[in-house]
């Protein structure tokens, strides 16, 4: 990735290998969001200014005319342009104080317990919103190339607009639309419950919506849940946005061994925590990994997974609370919902072992000394209340 720019009125959104998102909060005509592209050349090396990225900008931008055209409630593009240094670049409007779908979600169904009594209204009137913007893409024809929560914003107005909408199209067939929308439904497991996912279909398809199609429906975000956490724990294996490989010192043999650092932790534990070192037999160190990066990605309390050394001596470290003890029931009954909604239970890694622990906050967390396990739901089992 380059290196980013130095401007005081702006912010870096999103970057990844390929382009760099830029909020910026002053300027001719208000705020706008930048697109950068930029090319990845020999050894990961940025390439500002690749072959290709005027094609990417400008198809980027045609996408968003389009989807404006029929009707779809999308950022307005303002210019594709080359800037200074050399890289093109796609300029938008800003949605202002916009929030990500994903956290809208996120913070309504924090706490299972709390999905209901004064959260009805809010949770009613999203699904409502999201039905309606379902029928505008249906009658669009449009087909998003990634759907998924984190493509959709809320603005301050409550008001729901599609962004990233990159080798998306406009005018297809009601079967690819459907299916589009399908996996869109489908990524929305790991924020929401299953009543609220109901509830978006009802508003959207109406009696189409019937318990044989909803059924179908949780089925497919089962397995399409499984195949992306497998291949998302494998990504935190490798050099990523996530994750990043290091060598280190001090094992066995002249060489040095290599490590994975999780880069989202700071130096030391939070306060009330303790970072934890464990060793042991390599297939045991995996399992404990693996088991807390699944947790991270699907969402669910557990441990926080700090490194992972790749060669002998086997170790893993993690971020744990200082104090622990036995949860209560009904922690254990919130956090065991939570797995199922995600198609999961959890099997200890020794027979014998601890499942779930407590912190001094009294939240149910899984064990790291655990397995996550697939279960196929029976359709009698809802989600949260």
């Amino acid at each position: 990735m380059p290196a980013p720019r130095h401007d005081s009125s702006e912010t870096v959104l999103k970057t990844g290998v390929k382009r760099t998102v830029y909020l910026q909060s002053e300027g001719p005509g208000g705020p706008r969001v930048t697109k950068e592209f930029h090319g990845q050349g020999l050894g990961g090396v940025a390439w500002i200014g690749a072959p290709g990225d005027w094609r990417r900008a400008s198809s980027e931008r045609s996408a968003l005319a389009h989807a404006r055209k029929a009707g779809l409630p999308v950022p307005r593009p303002t210019a594709v342009e080359r800037s200074a240094r050399g890289s093109w670049e796609l300029t938008m409007e800003a949605i202002r104080d916009a929030r990500p779908l994903s956290d809208v979600l996120e913070d309504l169904f924090a706490r299972p317990m709390e999905a209901s009594g004064a959260l009805q209204e809010p949770v009613h009137r999203l699904a409502e919103q999201l039905g309606a913007l379902l029928l505008l893409v249906e009658a669009a024809g449009f087909v998003h190339a990634d759907p998924h929560p984190g493509n959709v914003l809320m603005d301050a107005d409550g008001k729901l607009w599609i962004i990233d909408v990159a080798r998306s199209r406009v005018g297809a067939s009601g079967a690819r639309v459907e299916a589009s929308i399908e996996k869109a439904l489908s990524r929305m497991r790991e924020l929401t419950p299953r009543t609220f996912r109901r509830r978006v279909a009802l508003a959207w398809r109406g009696v189409r919506a019937d318990a044989e199609w909803s059924r179908r429906i949780e089925a497919d975000a089962t397995l399409f849940r499984v195949r992306e956490m497998r291949e998302r724990v494998a990504v935190w294996r490798r050099d990523s946005s996530a994750t990043e490989v290091r060598a280190i010192h001090g094992g066995p043999g002249p060489g040095p061994g290599r490590a994975v650092h999780v880069r989202e932790r700071g130096p030391t534990a939070p306060r009330g925590w303790m970072t934890r070192l464990e060793s042991g037999p390599e297939s045991h160190i995996h399992a404990i990994w693996d088991t807390l990066v699944r947790t991270k990605l699907h969402r669910l309390p557990c441990g926080e997974p700090r490194s992972l050394s790749l060669t002998a001596p086997f170790r893993v470290q993690f971020d744990m609370p200082a104090a622990t003890s036995p949860p209560s029931p009904e922690a254990v009954r919130i956090v065991r919902q939570q797995l199922r909604d995600r198609g999961l239970t959890v099997e200890p890694l020794r027979e014998g072992g601890e499942r779930f622990f407590a912190g001094p906050d009294g939240i149910a967390r899984i064990s790291p000394f655990t397995r996550l396990v697939e279960v196929r739901e029976s359709p009698s089992e809802g989600g949260r209340p």
